[in-house]
């Protein structure tokens, strides 16, 4: 397979690929909100009973024993790891479009090598070696038909 098959064949590809990470980065959305929302009324929820323990004198004012529960330390920690994968495949989607982007570039430089190359040798075809050098157009001699031969051709 050559490099414009190869190309072609890796540039049809792509939509689905993105289609799917796209997919799966709207799904750890949802999830990263699902879960910072139950964190956010867990926490909200554990600051409102340290308020009232302290009104009520049940909790005596100690920074260090006043903490957040671990089932809400817990759930910061897998919004942390939600954030991450989330993070990785966005950067994986950035490098297969920039990689894809790179091959384009390469296959256009390519495209140009190969343009270059047929308008010299256009060039040099339509001016000659000596008109080439000059930027002169030299068309080739046509023979001359005889009035006798063109009567007996059938078009």
């Amino acid at each position: 397979m050559g490099f414009l098959e190869d190309f072609q064949a890796s540039v049809e590809s792509l939509p689905s690929m993105l289609q799917r990470n796209y997919s799966l980065m709207r799904e750890l959305d949802k999830s990263l909100q699902g879960v910072q929302l139950e964190n956010e009324q867990r926490c909200q929820q554990e600051i409102e009973d340290i308020k009232h323990g302290l009104e009520s004198g049940s909790i005596t004012y100690d920074p260090a024993k006043l903490k957040f529960s671990e089932e809400a330390i817990e759930e910061q920690k897998h919004c942390v790891r939600i954030a991450d994968e989330k993070v990785a495949l966005a950067t994986q989607t950035y490098d297969l479009v920039d990689a894809h982007i790179q091959q384009l570039d390469q296959f256009m430089r390519k495209l140009e090598e190969i343009r270059q190359v047929q308008d010299r040798v256009v060039s040099h075809w339509l001016c000659g070696r000596e008109g080439a050098a000059q930027g002169k157009v030299v068309l080739p001699k046509l023979r001359r038909i005889p009035e006798e031969a063109k009567r007996q051709m059938i078009f």
